[in-house]
């Protein structure tokens, strides 16, 4: 009864000691279990290999509709005067690490559906003030996209 009443004993202190321990401060690394990671405002810049193609540079909006699925606006400038618009259906497969855009529904852009499956390369989501990070690559333009969350 001693032994059993130590042991009780032990383990409510490792309990209380554990749980008080102070959280150090974490950048959350997304695992990609079904949820919509990509879902809000991204500002972008697009790159081709490490070469910034300047002046491009706009917003792309995801918005969902499911854990895997919604609807993408993309508003962007390829020289810095002219707006191009871009409304599309997404849907994220391979582990929901892959965005493939399809049936263009609006805008006078197809630059999201050109590229069609866009990988993602990088996706850093923080718990802090910092903003959000996520690189795309297209397979088929070579075009990347570094986005983040103003």
């Amino acid at each position: 009864m001693r032994v059993l009443s130590t042991l009780f004993i032990l383990t409510a202190l490792s309990v209380m000691v554990y749980s008080c321990a102070q959280k150090a401060e974490q950048n959350i690394q997304p695992v990609f279990t079904g949820t919509n990671v990509v879902e809000g405002v991204w500002t972008m810049k697009i790159y081709n290999g490490d070469t910034l193609q300047l002046p491009k540079a706009g917003k792309l909006t995801f918005v969902a509709k499911s854990d895997t699925s919604g609807l993408a606006d993309f508003d962007f400038t390829l020289d810095g005067n002219s707006n191009n618009v871009e409304h599309t259906v997404y849907d994220l497969k391979i582990n929901i690490a892959t965005v493939y855009f399809s049936r263009v529904i609006g805008g006078n852009s197809g630059t999201l559906v050109a590229g069609e499956k866009w990988k993602i390369d990088k996706m850093v989501l923080h718990d802090d003030n910092r903003p959000d990070t996520m690189v795309m690559r297209s397979d088929v333009t070579g075009d990347a996209m570094l986005l983040s969350k103003p």
